[in-house]
């Protein structure tokens, strides 16, 4: 059954409800009406259950908003698991802040709305006053009609000023807009949604928990991958843990470099190819920060019935494979790069140390780090009487000479 709300109002707070949903992205909630019946109590759990009867099968959850209606907000519950019942302390509370609406109430308003205003001639048969007796009762009771203006598109006045004659009580309008009815429906309806979500991630979880052996061999094998160095090392890792969990006939992986296709890796006969068949095999890409690393080729899967499932422990390890290849390719760039430094300082060692001429080396600070054997020969002393020890941005002798301006 496809996940919908059924959101069941009174008629008189429908319209508000209604213009909110057909003007927001809803598109798994309904609104049904029940006409409005003010009498406390009215509204029991026998007739909210024949009320809704109808819908149960067609809808994963259904609310209940009332009110006075429904009488004492104590009384028993729907026990049905797809049924809640939203009871409001006031009617119009669906549409301005409670505090408020008592304030006004208090001041002898009498407080109608958009949609109670579209029904209003109901509401007069059921009060059952003549004009004369409605004009006496209202009168004695009411300062003025109060119109909480939901601002919904339809001219609501004719309507407000035939209930004002009626009543014998003046008429103000106070524009409220919609945006409490939206914040109040958009609560209903983000918490259902957000149930629905965390039910469907406890269902995901419970799925994973169930695969969690198959997994925890992947990682078991996978955890220590990022630390080899040495791609080949690598690549037989993961011909070895492709074996043990899809059980194949073979096993093969070409390795591409530079965008190259190199050498092949055979597991299971070697060196003796057996072609593809999509329906028992697997050719997964091996990629890497948009580097294409190899393609790793499982042919001939024992139980090719798994092979959905197995698509997804193959991506883990071709993530993970790839990311430990990356790594080597890179520690392995390194090191040839770390060889050639080498190589270079040894070579400028034994240039430096066979020149004729003399080589002092300082370091940033002005202090001497190293020389050749024509420095000694030219000074007639040993370097350890000046390495490390001999600052030439500090001699005074240098400054004296004029030799600092050379330095620096």
């Amino acid at each position: 059954m496809e996940t919908k709300l059924c959101i069941y109002i009174c008629n008189s707070l429908v319209p508000e409800v209604n213009h909110l949903l057909h003007n927001g992205n809803y598109p798994d909630v309904s609104v049904k009406s029940f006409p409005a019946i003010c009498a406390g109590g009215a509204l029991t759990d026998e007739l909210i259950l024949d009320m809704v009867a109808h819908n149960i099968d067609q809808f994963s959850k259904i609310i209940v908003i009332v009110s006075a209606c429904r009488g004492n907000k104590k009384t028993i519950q729907s026990n049905h698991n797809k049924i809640e019942i939203l009871h409001l302390e006031q009617c119009f509370e669906l549409t301005f802040n409670l505090p408020t609406i008592y304030h006004f109430i208090q001041q002898g308003n009498y407080l109608v709305s958009n949609g109670w205003l579209r029904n209003y001639q109901q509401h007069i048969r059921e009060w059952g006053f003549d004009k004369k007796t409605a004009k006496t009762f209202f009168g004695e009771s009411m300062k003025q009609i109060l119109l909480l203006d939901t601002e919904l598109p339809e001219d609501y006045r004719p309507n407000l000023e035939a209930l004002s004659e009626y009543m014998g009580l003046p008429y103000d309008i106070l524009p409220i807009g919609t945006s409490h009815v939206q914040k109040y429906i958009e609560g209903i309806i983000f918490k259902w949604r957000s149930n629905n979500e965390r039910e469907a991630l406890n269902e995901q979880i419970a799925n994973s928990t169930r695969e969690s052996a198959d997994y925890s061999l992947i990682f078991y094998h996978l955890q220590n991958l990022i630390e080899f160095t040495d791609e080949v090392v690598i690549i037989n890792e993961i011909l070895k843990l492709s074996d043990l969990l899809f059980a194949p006939e073979q096993i093969v992986y070409q390795q591409i470099l530079n965008l190259t296709a190199t050498k092949l890796h055979y597991l299971n006969p070697n060196e003796k190819h057996i072609n593809f068949n999509a329906a028992n095999s697997l050719e997964l890409e091996i990629n890497y920060a948009n580097e294409h690393i190899g393609v790793l080729g499982i042919n001939g899967i024992k139980f090719p019935e798994y092979i959905p499932k197995y698509q997804s422990m193959a991506d883990i390890i071709c993530q993970m494979g790839g990311l430990a290849i990356s790594n080597a390719r890179k520690y392995s760039e390194l090191e040839k790069e770390k060889l050639k430094v080498v190589d270079s300082e040894i070579r400028f060692k034994a240039i430096m140390k066979q020149s004729p001429s003399v080589i002092e080396m300082y370091d940033l600070d002005g202090l001497q780090r190293s020389v050749n054997q024509a420095y000694e020969e030219l000074w007639g002393f040993s370097a350890n009487n000046t390495v490390n020890q001999f600052n030439i941005l500090q001699s005074e002798e240098v400054k004296r000479t004029g030799l600092l301006d050379y330095v620096l």
